[in-house]
């Protein structure tokens, strides 16, 4: 599990970021940084962040295992621990990271498209 939490510094209006819109780590992952610079910007801090995700995608796709030496320790994931990827300027691995918003949404009933209708979780 990942989340990519870096924010472009691109802004789409005075003192409006763009910040990390969906599928804005794809020029992350496949090193198109320079292609993606109008939604990306560029700089040494993009590039980096690159390096990592490229590497992590490269020993996974090698090993099953994204892990490599640009990036701290990152576990499995299993529900016990929730280990998440967090990739930013400077990269970690939370445990269980948006645990308070999890545990808020067990309380509202799961959609089931095969069924067409609610269930409880």
């Amino acid at each position: 599990m990942y989340e990519f939490a870096w924010n472009s510094p691109i802004e789409v209006g005075p003192g409006y970021a763009i910040k990390s819109p969906h599928t804005i780590c794809i020029p992350f992952v496949f090193g198109t940084g320079d292609a993606a610079a109008a939604m990306v910007g560029s700089g040494r801090d993009r590039d980096s962040l690159s390096e990592k995700m490229m590497d992590a995608w490269i020993a996974f796709a090698r090993t099953g295992n994204p892990n490599h030496k640009g990036l701290p320790e990152w576990k499995p994931y299993q529900a016990a621990e929730r280990a998440t990827m967090v990739f930013d300027s400077e990269c970690s691995v939370v445990n269980d990271r948006g645990r308070e918003d999890r545990l808020a949404l067990d309380a509202y009933p799961a959609y089931t498209p095969e069924k067409g209708a609610m269930r409880q979780r």
